[in-house]
């Protein structure tokens, strides 16, 4: 007897183990097996079919490696779901399959109790999106689930927005625990437990939660779906949160709830396809106004005055920024030298650590010494950017008397951190919330009377998105500002559409017959494409072959291609001996493209990513 066995590395294939007789009575597909792996004496496995002897053809003449130990009573996943919820990340997303099963396995406790399972208990799941931003309608929707004996799992687009949200739901009385990047393994290894006997009803979770054992009867309920950081690109395996969790719902029956403060592109699509829409409550755009950055930024007399007089007056303000940084770029005005990262050229940006500044890459987060003098000419450096620390230091130096809190990312770098935010967050004692994209979660129940929006756009064809992104983000601050109370936004381009749809609560028609017309998604599968080579000659060469290639109208055709652009030169990694070329690609479908993606980069040993936009 002969086992297919999958591990949970980066491999995009399965091995053939021998089964021994002592094992026969044991192995099954769906089981944890112990055995051997490539150096290592014990890796664990998971078994995907049981085959005879003549049923496999072993294209070598090495001895097959044994199973050492067979973990389960019985199947831990039903291996044909799995399978195919793997092989769509794998095909959609160039996820390999062992990296798929590591992320299910991962939290999976070695002693189970086995329950018998029927994912066929739900004939019908539902398919619902629900227009609202008021999290009490939430609560009471999560409180009509429960009664009803269903399992709840509630996706959160970051962590700030689940520990918000669970403050108020733990004044309810429901039972619920947290699953998070920021929870103890144990705490994640308990959960997976529970839910995996059946024994727990409602879990709270950010992405990471998609690999949890959900039981039969279960309902997914996704909060802020066109939240950007449902995006999961910086390391396999990849994904994009709400369409795994369509994909998982499918399998399984389970059914799917999005909770949005607006209808977006994204839900337009699928109210159109097998989403029932149920708006519950619009949110109203408030009185709004658009100011030009190039003309008067948030250092200017006109902001200084507007802020002071709406604080003499006791009005709450909300600053929100799409960025964290002090500064977002540092360059000398006499020379052009522009502050850049040694490790790997991007350009580097200036953090404040509890008063101390110092350089810092996003891209590498490698960190220098700071140094306001030019290393090219010796000229003092001007800092660009409109970050929370730097909106957050200039309100403290202005208005030294009044209460400034300021909330980003770094909140969640430090539980100590952490607690006097939400501490200070939680007893409403402040004058002004300084921001970044991190507060704007329909679930976080906040109010103020003024809102400052800092944006930033981006003219790449690859963030056709950005206008939805924008939208989403204007609905979810207009929820948060009471009556007559207004918007002020500060842009760069305000003669871009998008300001002009403010208010236009159907602007999703006209952003989605754009997309249509430019075939873009969901009209198209959109992706980047990455090539990383040692030998810039070689890389080259073949890129060149393989436009050419790509570029034929027979080959368009026969790979499903809609448009295909690329870079026009190949770029060198700095600090590493690696030479990258990017490309991006609109496909009908992504199958056979892929195919031959990947027969190509592994023909001439190229590392391939693939992001979808």
């Amino acid at each position: 007897m002969i086992a297919e066995v999958l591990f949970p590395v980066a491999l995009d294939k399965t091995f053939y183990y021998r089964v021994d007789d002592s094992l026969k009575d044991l192995i099954k597909p769906g089981v944890r097996i112990y055995s051997s792996f490539s150096h290592r004496k014990k890796v664990l496995g998971y078994v995907i079919s049981v085959k005879n002897d003549d049923e496999v053809v072993v294209d070598f003449d090495r001895e097959l490696k044994k199973i050492d130990k067979v973990i389960d009573k019985e199947s831990v996943f039903v291996v044909e779901r799995f399978i195919n919820v793997a092989n769509f990340m794998s095909k959609r997303w160039f996820s390999p399959l062992g990296m798929v099963l590591r992320d299910y396995l991962r939290y999976l406790p070695i002693k189970l109790n086995y329950t018998q399972k029927n994912f066929n208990l739900e004939t019908s799941p539902l398919r619902r999106i629900i227009i609202s931003s008021e999290t009490n309608f939430l609560i009471e929707k999560i409180k009509e689930l429960r009664e009803k004996n269903f399992c709840v799992v509630v996706f959160f687009p970051n962590i700030l927005s689940l520990e918000l949200f669970a403050k108020e739901l733990s004044t309810t009385g429901l039972d619920f625990l947290k699953y998070s990047s920021e929870e103890k393994k144990s705490l994640k290894r308990q959960i997976s437990k529970k839910l995996f006997e059946g024994k727990l009803e409602l879990v709270l979770s950010t992405k990471g939660g998609c690999f949890l054992p959900f039981p039969p009867r279960t309902y997914f309920i996704i909060c802020d779906p066109v939240n950007p950081m449902y995006l999961q690109f910086d390391q396999h395996p990849y994904y994009i949160t709400p369409l795994l969790l369509e994909k998982i719902a499918d399998e399984f029956n389970f059914s799917v709830i999005y909770f949005s403060p607006s209808i977006s592109p994204f839900l337009y699509k699928r109210a159109q396809e097998n989403f029932k829409l149920d708006v519950h409550k619009k949110t109203l755009i408030p009185e709004y106004e658009i100011r030009d950055m190039k003309k008067e930024d948030i250092e200017s007399e006109k902001f200084i005055f507007d802020v002071k007089e709406k604080l003499e007056l006791g009005k709450k303000i909300l600053i929100l920024s799409h960025s964290k940084y002090l500064a977002n770029i540092v360059f000398c005005p006499n020379c052009q030298w522009i502050k850049r990262c040694k490790n790997c050229g991007f350009a580097m940006k200036v953090e404040s650590i509890e008063g101390k500044r110092e350089y810092i890459c996003s891209y590498c987060n490698k960190k220098e010494g700071y140094s306001n003098i030019c290393e090219n000419c010796c000229n003092v450096l001007v800092e660009k950017g409109t970050g929370t620390q730097k909106i957050y230091e200039f309100l403290v130096s202005r208005f030294p008397d009044k209460k400034i809190l300021m909330v980003d990312g770094r909140v969640l770098y430090s539980k100590l951190r952490f607690e006097n935010f939400m501490r200070e967050f939680l007893s409403n004692d402040y004058d002004v919330l300084v921001a970044t994209e991190i507060i704007a979660s329909s679930t976080i129940s906040i109010d103020f009377d003024y809102a400052y929006l800092i944006v930033y756009e981006s003219d790449k064809n690859s963030e056709y998105s950005y206008s939805e992104r924008f939208f989403d983000k204007i609905y979810v601050i207009s929820s948060k500002i009471r009556a007559n109370g207004k918007l002020i936004i500060y842009t760069y381009n305000p003669e871009s559409y998008i300001f002009k749809e403010i208010g236009n609560e159907n602007y999703f028609l006209k952003e989605i017959e754009m997309r249509k017309k430019y075939n873009y998604p969901p009209y198209s599968y959109f992706y980047e494409i990455t090539l990383v080579a040692k030998d810039k000659k070689i890389l080259r060469e073949k890129v060149n072959e393989m436009i050419e290639f790509l570029k034929k109208t027979d080959t368009q055709g026969a790979l499903n291609i809609i448009d295909y652009t690329y870079e026009g030169k190949i770029r060198k990694v700095r600090g590493e001996n690696k030479y990258t070329h990017k490309s991006w690609v609109k496909l009908k479908d992504y199958n056979s493209f892929f195919d031959f993606l990947k027969d190509y980069s592994q023909k001439n040993k190229f590392i391939l990513d693939i992001i979808e936009k």
